[in-house]
């Protein structure tokens, strides 16, 4: 199926994008990554956020010798920060490259994200848009995320919740009109989680491929370092507007469910950042649709419904 859809570049051609922030240690293997993949990006923007390291380099090097690939600086100094800042540093690369295709006449049917610290199979975005290409109601996909330790064991990052099968942040792909009927890349805390829910509320459905594995150095956030990467996830749950049982639901998940590695320290700093912004009163998403959606009480009764479900498949 795979090999069939190769066949035909110009229907399932897909730009990347790349926000960086002093990932000098990463960003060649990602790079290699990438340069190896079976289906190549018809462009790959990759934003540096003011690196403070040789990223720039690094970058420069690689779009001297691929000219697909895009150099873009965004000037700006401010610290590391996996929230807005993030979000708009992302929106940077997506508007360059719509730019980029439309002046050079370069047509795409897909759109990719991925962070600095990935590491792909070779077939990972060719098989991705070879699902989507089968399943034309699917508007976002990626596969499984496995964070690879320094020890070469991998695992899953906790899961927050129960039922969750939805696309990751890195290593998702877009279909173009899931894209813009969903308003592209929003500026918001967890803009991914945003993108998801917003594909859904539009009648697209969304998928995370468990055959499909690929891999992360380091669990999402933790460049912030552990506490602050999940008391970011903590704020960012308020921010979505997660109801008191989502939060407990988030808590049983994460230690009882998970079982990973300090998890208790995890769900500590999880509901400590929830619970700081509810006490401060910090503002939330301005998408009341969105709210509506994390409010919602039927929706963790339902995750529960589809998890006890999928423990009776097992048995």
């Amino acid at each position: 199926m795979v090999a069939e859809y190769l066949n035909d570049q110009s229907t399932i051609a897909y730009i990347l994008v790349t926000p960086v922030k002093d990932e000098e240690d990463n960003l060649p293997t990602l790079i290699e990554s990438i340069v190896n993949q079976t289906l190549r990006p018809v462009v790959w923007f990759i934003v540096d956020d003011g690196s403070r390291d040789h990223s720039a380099q690094i970058i420069e090097q690689a779009a001297s010798a691929h000219s697909w690939i895009r150099f873009v600086r965004a000037g700006t100094d401010r610290a590391y920060d996996i929230g807005e800042h993030y979000a708009s540093v992302c929106i940077i690369g997506f508007r360059q490259a719509f730019c980029y295709c439309e002046q050079n006449n370069l047509s795409f049917k897909y759109i990719a994200l991925s962070d600095a610290d990935m590491i792909y199979p070779e077939d990972y975005f060719a098989k991705c848009i070879s699902f989507l290409e089968s399943n034309k109601g699917v508007g976002i996909v990626s596969g499984k995320l496995l964070v690879s330790d320094k020890s070469g064991n991998s695992y899953e990052e906790a899961k927050v919740q129960l039922g969750d099968g939805q696309p990751r942040g890195t290593g998702r792909v877009w279909r173009r009109e899931a894209f813009m009927d969903t308003g592209g890349y929003i500026r918001a805390k967890a803009p991914d989680t945003v993108s998801n829910i917003k594909a859904i509320l539009r009648g697209w459905k969304i998928r995370r491929l468990a055959n499909l594995r690929y891999y992360q150095t380091r669990d999402t956030g933790a460049k912030m370092g552990l506490w602050d990467g999940y008391f970011n996830k903590g704020q960012a749950a308020y921010y979505l507007n997660v109801n008191p049982l989502g939060m407990l639901n988030a808590i049983v998940v994460m230690i009882f469910v998970s079982r990973e590695r300090r998890s208790a320290i995890k769900s500590l700093a999880f509901l400590y950042g929830y619970c700081k912004s509810l006490f401060v009163r910090a503002p939330r998403l301005e998408d009341d649709e969105v709210k509506r959606y994390f409010g919602s009480y039927s929706r963790i009764f339902r995750n529960y419904r589809l998890f006890l479900k999928g423990l009776g498949k097992k048995k």
